[in-house]
Formats: C-alpha cells, structure tokens, sequence
C-alpha cells in the first residue's frame, strides 16, 4: 500500500491527475491562495498552557479545550520566537498530506505505532497496539528505533497515532456547533466539506479508509468538526488514519491539536 510521492517546486504546474493512475498535487500546499514548497508539522502534539503553548516530549499534552480555544492557542507560539498569528491550527488536509508521506519510501512506509499512554505524555511507544498503559514505553531520546514516529526513527513526527486524539480544522457546512466560534475563521484556516460523507483527494478520509482497521466515521450537522489519530483508550482502531467526528467542544477531556507553520 506505498503511496508513490514525487516532489514539486511551488512554481511547476500542479498535476491535476486521479492520485491513483497519475499524480495529483497535493491541496495541503496551497494556503491562502499561494502555493508553498512546504509547511513545518509539529513534532509532537502541543503541550504547555493554554496561553504559553509548547512542543515538547515527555509532557503532558494540552487538553480538555474547545475547538475555538485550541485555534487561539495555536497563534500564541511567541515563546519560540514567533510572531503572532505565524503559526496555526493544523488542518485535515495538512494531516492528509503528512501521513501520505508517512506511508512512502520517505517515511515509515507501515503502520506507525500507537502512543498507548493513558496520560496523553507526548513521545511514548506502546508494547502493541491494545494496550493501554500508565508507563511511557520507549520514551523519547531513550532509543534509536521508534515505530511511533512517522519515520521510525528520532526525526520523525510522533503522537499521530494514539495518545491524545487530535482535533483539525475540518468542518461541514461552515457549522460552529458546540465549538466556541460565534462564527467561523477565516476561509483559509480550514476545510470545508459540503458533505457529512466527507471526501476529498489528499485528505487521508475515504481513499484510506479502514487502513490497518483505523476507525472511520462521518460528519453530522450536530457534529461537523473532525478528529483525527485516535486516543490510547481506541486501542488498535487508533492510528493515522483514524478520523471520526465531534461536536467541537471540550468535553472530552482526551483530545488536543497539533501547530503547523508555513509562509503563506
């Protein structure tokens, strides 16, 4: 199941193929009506406070917030010599576009590994993938092989697989539900799905569905805002290809989100 990634310069013409028989430029690299050769993915799910929000290992991730909390808090990375505003609440097309790569020769190109920390500790390892423990197995900087790192090693990107399920900026029909918005952000900090059976190439939704029985569930009016990677609780339904849906508010107290940076 290798997904062929090839790479482009943001100034080459985008292909415009069927992502299975021929290429097709990724949407996650056009943000704000420009095109980017990249986006910089937080290594680890966002940890911190609500007003100083980091990126760390072995700390607890940042949860039990609304989806409007979490946008704010995504703007506030000053502490990292950020401007305001620089960074920004990853989106699902953008989750899409690293667990692609993920699943490539430029990646782990398997099934990444849960983090089974019951905890939500940012970096941990799990002994198999229905497991959840107290422990943080194979912790952060403690080993050279990590199969919970999109890469399998210390450079990739982990926690997109268990620990805390992530919230992305994903929703149906512009619909603020229980979220926190008085109304939506603008346009270019999120997906818009017409849909509640959301589709989308690039978007890691029906074109990986149930992949290594990665638990999958669509949008609703009442619940139009998507989740992605699971929790340590879902066991081995969770994973990157995990998506289901939510109401957008902070009443699950296992949930966080993940920054993204780009120049556009």
């Amino acid at each position: 199941r290798s997904i062929s990634i090839t790479f482009q310069n943001s100034n080459e013409t985008k292909a415009s193929g069927n992502a299975v028989s021929a290429y097709y430029t990724h949407p996650a690299f056009t943000y704000n009506g420009k095109e980017l050769n990249g986006i910089w993915v937080a290594k680890f799910e966002t940890t911190g406070t609500d007003l100083n929000p980091t990126v760390l290992p072995s700390s607890a991730s940042l949860t039990a917030q609304n989806v409007a909390n979490q946008y704010k808090t995504s703007k506030l990375f000053k502490n990292y010599g950020l401007k305001s505003n620089a960074s920004r609440m990853m989106k699902n097309s953008e989750w899409g576009a690293t667990v692609y790569l993920t699943h490539s020769i430029y990646g782990l190109n398997g099934e990444v590994a849960n983090n089974g920390n019951s905890n939500y500790i940012t970096g941990c390892g799990s002994a198999n993938n229905t497991e959840s423990t107290t422990n943080c197995l194979n912790k952060f900087g403690t080993s050279t092989s990590y199969p919970q790192s999109t890469t399998g090693n210390v450079y990739g990107i982990f926690d997109m697989a268990g620990g805390a399920w992530e919230m992305v900026m994903g929703n149906y029909n512009k619909t603020v539900a229980n979220s926190g918005f008085s109304k939506m952000p603008d346009a270019k900090y999120y997906d818009l799905y017409t849909s509640t059976n959301i589709t989308g190439l690039g978007h890691a939704l029906e074109e990986t569905q149930n992949w290594y029985s990665d638990y999958s569930s669509n949008l609703t009016t009442s619940e139009p805002w998507i989740g992605r990677g699971g929790s340590s609780a879902h066991s081995d339904n969770a994973g990157i290809f995990f998506y289901t849906l939510h109401e957008g508010s902070n009443n699950d107290i296992n949930h966080t989100f993940r920054a993204v940076l780009s120049l556009g």
